[in-house]
């Protein structure tokens, strides 16, 4: 079959589909495979044409090679170039030979790269472990692979015990990622931007090596991490691409195998025990298990704003960094949250304030919030006491709020509402007044239903809703009888006050289309 520059794209086109569509899927030690219509690329690259289109021109600067196919029908003793290298073939010439010669020329790392990948999908038939595939790809590429879970915890690693590069040692040995590898990391962006890209991306170690990281998406949740590092040889552009394909074994070897966290304290073990069961734990096992507890505790847990926020920052990486701030507590990583069980002390705003200001900080820094429950002293209570803590940590971040740390106590009565509002349509038992105020203002272009709002916000001190809307005590009170006049309520009784406080608490929580208390008093006033 003879040879001509369509039909030997079209060969190398069918050899990877991939070819022409976008340059990082076949690429080798830098060098792109293009043919004439590509020759707007940026890139280095090889050309592929007939050489009367390129006879008597001068060459593109980025061309690598010339692949030129004779069809001047004579014999080419010079080619027009001496700086750019030149592969001249004769037009009647066998395609399928020129084809492999190609191949064995420019593209021999390919063929390397589909026999590693069949050999790596046997290993996966085959039932290999993932420590088994890490090994087997580092004996192929040299250099260590290592894979953490979601929670930065060590699953698997190829790096060998002769390779005397602390930081990878470090993260062996310690069974979890180096914080302050990660500290750095998030300052300077990296982690973000890493956790939020399924390709790989380039991160520089603070020992002046480089790793490829990506991160392992399973049904749009970050699973783990996966790192490659160039400790035995410098990348090549090639290695994203195999990178890239080790992520996906590694991905289907989360999907296939349940895997828990390596690190397993006696701690872990029982709050483990106390989430996933009803009843306290026999008092034997903790006695057996050599721990203990304080005998007034809180429980504090940090929840992510969203879900999509576990690309950004590992749970992991949250808890080693709240306990350098707070020594001598005990944690757990449960269901993407992070529990701290602390002495009651611990949390009391007043006994430990300079940690509060650095626990704030951290957390607005990083878009978290946390909950922390009421008191307790009875290990029984600890699943009560976690799901106060999630209780408040989501209603205080759904409201308007001053910190990113929410104290249960301040949201009990919300948290009332919103379990009896789940089930039922909870704004029929809302004050008759509000409605009453509300079509009276539209009728009369007056503003009682903010007083009344601003009245409830200061839970019925005047002095407050004066200061509020800058007049004189005595306007207040008249615009409060004005209020009590129009809807026929005495706002001193204990009971038309409480059904009022909670209408208002019904409204911050559930009116999501009128948004009567956030429309009416403005936001900068209801995060004061």
């Amino acid at each position: 079959m003879d040879t001509n520059a369509e039909s030997l794209c079209k060969q190398l086109e069918d050899f990877s589909p991939s070819l022409f569509g976008t340059k990082e899927y076949f690429s080798y030690d830098g060098i792109t495979l293009y043919s004439n219509s590509r020759e707007e690329n940026d890139g280095r690259f090889i050309y592929v044409t007939n050489f009367s289109e390129v006879e008597g021109k001068k060459p593109l600067s980025n061309a690598s090679c010339y692949v030129c196919i004779n069809d001047s029908g004579k014999e080419i003793k010079k080619t027009p170039w001496s700086e750019f290298p030149m592969i001249l073939v004769s037009g009647d010439s066998d395609i399928g030979e020129v084809f492999d010669r190609l191949l064995r020329n420019f593209f021999n790392r390919s063929k390397c790269e589909r026999s590693f990948k069949e050999h790596m999908i046997d290993l996966v038939a085959n039932g290999a472990n993932l420590e088994t595939l890490l090994k087997e790809a580092t004996k192929e590429y040299d250099n260590p692979f290592i894979v953490f879970d979601s929670n930065f915890s060590l699953v698997a690693h190829s790096v060998p015990p002769t390779l005397d590069i602390p930081q990878a040692q470090s993260v062996v040995n310690n069974k979890y990622a180096n914080v302050d590898v990660l500290q750095k990391l998030a300052d300077e962006g990296f982690m973000e931007t890493f956790q939020h890209s399924t390709r790989p991306t380039l991160v520089k170690l603070p020992n002046g090596y480089e790793k490829l990281t990506v991160s392992l998406f399973d049904n749009m949740e970050c699973v783990g991490v996966m790192s490659f590092y160039n400790y035995i040889r410098k990348f090549e552009e090639s290695d994203y691409e195999i990178v890239y394909y080790m992520a996906k074994l590694v991905r289907t070897y989360f999907q296939r195998n349940t895997y828990a966290s390596s690190v397993w304290t006696p701690y872990d073990y029982i709050f483990n025990y106390l989430l996933a069961n009803e009843g306290p734990i026999n008092p034997k096992v903790i006695k057996d298990l050599d721990v203990s507890f304080p005998q007034n505790m809180k429980i504090m847990t940090i929840s992510l704003e969203n879900s999509s926020q576990m690309q950004n920052i590992p749970l992991k990486f949250i808890e080693n960094s709240v306990k350098k701030m707070l020594p001598k507590v005990h944690s757990y990583i449960h269901c993407q949250n992070v529990i701290f069980l602390c002495k009651t002390s611990s949390l009391d705003l007043e006994q430990n304030e300079k940690f509060f200001e650095k626990f704030s900080e951290f957390l607005s820094k990083y878009h978290l919030f946390a909950g922390i429950s009421n008191n307790f002293s009875d290990l029984s209570d600890f699943k009560n006491a976690y799901e106060e803590s999630v209780a408040a940590a989501t209603i205080g971040s759904g409201l308007s709020f001053e910190k990113p740390y929410f104290f249960y106590v301040d949201y009990t009565v919300f948290h009332m509402l919103k379990l009896f509002g789940s089930e039922n349509n909870i704004k029929k038992f809302c004050h008759p007044a509000f409605k009453t105020l509300y079509e009276y203002d539209l009728k009369y272009n007056t503003k009682y239903t903010e007083c009344l709002l601003v009245y409830l916000k200061y839970n019925g001190n005047l002095t407050e809703c004066a200061n509020y809307f800058s007049i004189h005590y005595n306007s207040i009170k008249y615009r409060m009888r004005v209020i009590q006049d129009v809807c026929g309520i005495d706002i001193h009784d204990t009971n038309t006050f409480i059904h009022l406080n909670l209408s208002y608490m019904i409204f911050k929580l559930f009116d999501n289309e009128q948004k009567i208390v956030t429309k009416i008093i403005p936001e900068d006033e209801n995060t004061k």
